[in-house]
């Protein structure tokens, strides 16, 4: 069974467009971005406004304890790195192809989702950068937390959603 953190690390890897309501976007997990654009750049979305719930700065207790849980997250979910890896394998055949050309209707197997690529499985290892050593891992992650937070491109992918679809940020 998988421990709890695997929750946050599914959070933590969740599309800087999704809001709470919305679903998981797994083109912009896996190997699409959404729309085709490709200028989002941070790990996940982390605001200010989400720093500023945590207590305003990067300094706070709160936030540091988002941190280490981000960190302690990320290393459970290394260990386990095949089962999750299965889970995604078996994502690839989901879904149902339906050709219809005249009164003939053709069904076939196979994902219909563009996010599955043929190196779709070895990009997903990869973010576990399984070469590192836990304590490598976890500076890393800690890394990413930052790289997230200063992330110029989550607020210009936001100004971008909100003129061209309307979605408020």
């Amino acid at each position: 069974m998988l421990d709890t953190s695997f929750i946050s690390v599914c959070w933590l890897w969740t599309p800087p467009t999704t809001r709470i309501n919305d679903g998981v976007d797994f083109g912009f997990c896996f190997d699409i971005a959404p729309g085709g654009i490709t200028f989002e750049r941070a790990p996940f979305k982390l605001t200010a406004e989400m720093v500023s719930v945590m207590g305003g700065t990067t300094d706070s207790q709160p936030y540091l304890w988002f941190e280490e849980l981000c960190v302690k997250a990320f290393l459970v979910c290394r260990q386990y790195v095949d089962k999750l890896t299965h889970c995604i394998v078996l994502m690839l055949d989901s879904g149902y192809d339906l050709s219809i050309t005249g009164n003939e209707s053709t069904l076939t197997c196979g994902s219909s989702l563009p996010c599955f690529k043929p190196e779709t499985i070895q990009n997903f290892r990869d973010r576990f950068e399984l070469d590192k050593t836990d304590r490598e891992a976890a500076d890393y992650m800690r890394h990413l937390v930052k790289k997230s937070y200063g992330s110029y491109s989550t607020g210009q992918y936001d100004r971008f959603q909100h003129l061209t679809n309307g979605i408020p940020y």
